[in-house]
């Protein structure tokens, strides 16, 4: 706390107090070179301070931008890797989600997950033997139309007219 710079007593207890907030308190130094250099190491400091806080939210801003630009990407990758039909929609609706601050990205993440390569859209891997079951019934029906229509004859013109895919005939 002692230094010489003309004087003694840089700090004592009356050395420059009426220059300092602190009046009466003795804190404020008598030297005036000694406050220059203090003022300035003080002066480089907060700037070096002030350049590592701008540095560091700098690098925050761009680790926030990338990972919002790698967030968007992921049902796209999940597409591609399940080889998905749509996958160059689901691309394509993963950049505009960044415009709608990804609002539709959670739609888009079980759009692309979804579907299952194997399975199509989560239906049964077993369609081969539900084809087989359907085909069965469906013959069934139709024996057993052809029974019903065989004791009257025909169906009716509307109901031949639906089973074609025609207009019904008009009544006139």
């Amino acid at each position: 706390m002692f230094a010489i710079c003309g004087q003694t007593e840089i700090f004592g207890p009356g050395a420059g107090s009426h220059e300092s907030g602190l009046r009466g308190k003795g804190f404020w130094p008598a030297c005036p070179t000694a406050v220059r250099a203090t003022g300035l190491a003080e002066e480089y400091k907060t700037m070096v301070l002030n350049y590592l806080a701008l540095g560091l939210m700098i690098f925050g801003a761009l680790v926030c931008f990338y990972l919002i630009i790698a967030i968007h990407d992921i049902p796209y990758e999940i597409a591609k890797k399940r080889n998905h039909p749509h996958q160059d929609a689901i691309h394509v609706a993963g950049w505009v989600s960044l415009l709608t601050l990804h609002v539709i990205w959670p739609f888009l993440w079980i759009w692309a997950t979804i579907y299952q390569p194997e399975r199509g859209y989560g239906f049964s891997s077993d369609s081969g033997y539900l084809r087989a079951e359907l085909s069965a019934r469906l013959a069934a029906m139709e024996t057993r139309l052809a029974a019903l229509e065989g004791g009257r004859g025909s169906a009716p013109p509307a109901v031949e007219a639906q089973l074609l895919d025609e207009p019904p005939p008009a009544h006139g």
